[in-house]
């Protein structure tokens, strides 16, 4: 009887651990707490000087981190202790041109996305060797890994500007780097008001708040695709055949005057802070010309109606998929996202707790990851003025 009890115990710890995730955010809440044993010994203002930085965490536990900068990769293990570096500047098999954007393939290699117009990426197994350079027609945009020797990515391939506003045609592929085809899949015509012109002379940037296109590899190898101003994400195969998709249950958000105000504030105050470094006289005339321009600006020209719905789509370790909203927040932001099923059913809303740690969603440089063995991420301590990243674990609290 005594050993019938222990095995029944083992198999519901061992279920739970498959389990616990939903249970987690069922709670409502992630903090991320770090681990003080986790990563010691590392020197993180030597290692990750420059806020440039994707990560992902293979299925065996080790976690790699893209360096932008340095044009190399850095492997931990599962104490987030640095174990080997590789790559460097290059062209050849084995080299990198500031990679990036990094995945996992059949969960066994890793591929990695360098600057988009470099036209490539990269194939490597888990130690560290490289195993294939693949070129691609196009440049690469959310390089995301399937299955069966495939891999999904978008590309601009129309790019055209009326006043401040942009029209670009996304074309997203299917590449199957075994074959050598490449497969236009969907294309997605979207606008983008990013820049404000400034007369004949130029365009300030200042982030876009209209759709954009999310790619992410299902826990099953397919390809989930999301248009951030549509409610529902689609699932494909990595031949490109539709399988289903399902609804995000989310409201859009109308962009009142409130926030745009607060955007304008916000732009204004950062030009502000910039008065004490623009020193050199042609520096300053360029920086004044900048504000008075924008004094006068309608910044509601920036906007559509309505706010995205969502800025990113991560899927976790059990192929639950976490959708961030878009919120009205504009500083100091606790992200909050929506949690579905594999198969697409709706779980919860949840919101992530930076606890001391600064941290912002971004899809060009992935920065946290949601495992059963925790949430792993790229943060810097708030309020640290060097702003050092470093590689953080934070275990989920105990099950009652």
């Amino acid at each position: 009887m005594k050993k019938i009890l222990i095995a029944v115990l083992v198999l519901s710890m061992g279920y739970w651990l498959w389990c616990d995730l939903q249970e987690h955010y069922k709670k409502g809440e992630i903090v991320l707490k770090g681990v003080k044993e986790f990563g010691q010994g590392n020197d993180w203002e030597e290692l990750f000087y420059d806020p440039y930085k994707d990560m992902v965490v293979a299925p065996d536990g080790s976690i790699f981190v893209a360096n932008d900068r340095k044009h190399n990769i850095f492997k931990f293990d599962k104490q987030g202790k640095l174990v080997k570096t590789f790559g460097r500047r290059g062209n050849g098999p084995g080299d990198f041109v500031h990679p990036g954007e990094l995945t996992i393939l059949d969960k066994k290699y890793l591929v990695v996305g360098e600057y988009a117009s470099n036209r490539r990426f990269s194939l490597w197994d888990l130690n560290g060797k490289c195993i294939k350079v693949v070129r691609t027609k196009t440049s690469i945009f959310q390089l995301t890994a399937l299955r069966d020797n495939r891999v999904a990515y978008y590309y601009y391939n129309q790019y055209a500007q009326e006043k401040n506003d942009y029209q670009s045609t996304v074309s997203i592929i299917i590449k199957d780097f075994a074959g050598g085809t490449e497969k236009i899949m969907k294309q997605v015509t979207l606008l983008n008001r990013s820049s404000i012109k400034l007369g004949q002379r130029g365009s300030v940037t200042y982030g876009n708040f209209f759709a954009e296109v999310y790619l992410a590899q299902t826990i099953e190898g397919n390809l989930a695709i999301g248009i951030s101003n549509q409610p529902h994400i689609d699932i494909f195969t990595p031949t490109g055949e539709s399988i289903h998709s399902f609804d995000l249950k989310m409201a859009p958000i109308p962009v009142s005057k409130t926030y745009i105000k607060e955007f304008k504030d916000n732009v204004m105050a950062e030009l502000k802070k910039k008065d004490e470094t623009t020193m050199d006289s042609s520096r300053r005339y360029s920086h004044n010309r900048v504000k008075k321009a924008l004094k006068t600006f309608d910044f509601s020209n920036l906007f559509d109606k309505y706010l995205p719905l969502y800025k990113e789509i991560l899927v976790d370790s059990e192929g639950n998929f976490l959708v961030f909203k878009f919120t009205e927040c504009r500083k100091n932001c606790t992200p909050l996202f929506q949690v579905y099923s594999k198969e697409g059913t709706f779980i919860c809303e949840t919101k992530l707790n930076k606890g001391k740690y600064e941290l912002e969603i971004d899809r060009r440089f992935r920065k946290i990851r949601f495992t059963s063995e925790g949430v792993f991420g790229l943060l810097m301590n708030r309020g640290d003025e060097d702003e050092i990243l470093r590689l953080v674990k934070s275990n989920y609290p105990p099950a009652p």
